[in-house]
């Protein structure tokens, strides 16, 4: 996060005044037909049907695909001799072990939430507090939220946001409290702070032991 004042005010300008924030629409987006194909032709080569399934099974559960949905593509991968239930115990075993890796063993408390939040890749630039209205924002497009990032705008978090937190972390690691979701969330926004008063006198302060400072 840049402690830039006209960077800081660039990311407010677009913030929601409204706490009323419209649920998104479920534009999830599912496998191609040229994907299936791609995915079947690379299955049916020999010795390459447990990498492509590795490799299929990941992705969507990244993606945040369900079991179900995950297995609704792998069913169609099924190679000749072997029954679509064979299949998908394999694919089941994958699953696990995509979602296992996320969190590991670790508990899923506010602690372990909090560190998912704050430090994982997917997470680490979506909260702050926005100092001057003192509410918690959304400035940076989640992980459950579908569409392009350059076109996303900061806004307030609102009661959907947890729930969307809480189900993405029950689709990629497991079950958690939703009470542990919205304690982990305001202390993700508290840790990243936007106010441009304060940063702006920080940067006067600063400029008393910087000669090259010009106003």
């Amino acid at each position: 996060m840049s402690n830039d004042p006209n960077i800081m005010m660039q990311i407010l300008q677009f913030a929601v005044e409204d706490p009323v924030i419209q649920s998104s629409k479920n534009m999830q987006r599912m496998a191609t037909s040229a994907e299936k194909k791609d995915w079947i032709a690379n299955s049916q080569i020999d010795g390459q049907w447990n990498a492509s399934m590795l490799q299929v099974t990941k992705n969507m559960v990244l993606d945040g695909k369900s079991d179900e949905a995950i297995h609704a593509v792998t069913d169609d991968l099924t190679t000749a001799g072997y029954t679509v239930q064979q299949t998908r115990n394999q694919v089941q075993k994958m699953i696990d072990g995509a979602r296992e890796k996320f969190g590991g063993k670790m508990p899923r408390n506010t602690a372990n939430v909090f560190a998912m939040l704050t430090q994982d890749e997917r997470w680490s630039q979506v909260f702050a507090l926005d100092e001057l209205h003192n509410r918690c924002m959304i400035i940076a497009k989640p992980p459950f939220q579908t569409g392009d990032p350059k076109y996303f705008k900061p806004r307030a978090v609102s009661d959907n946001d947890y729930t969307h937190v809480l189900m993405w972390i029950e689709r990629h690691w497991g079950n958690v409290k939703k009470q542990v979701v919205i304690d982990a969330v305001n202390a993700a926004c508290d840790e990243q702070r936007i106010s441009p008063e304060r940063h702006y006198l920080e940067g006067l302060q600063s400029c008393d032991y910087n000669t090259d400072c010009f106003f």
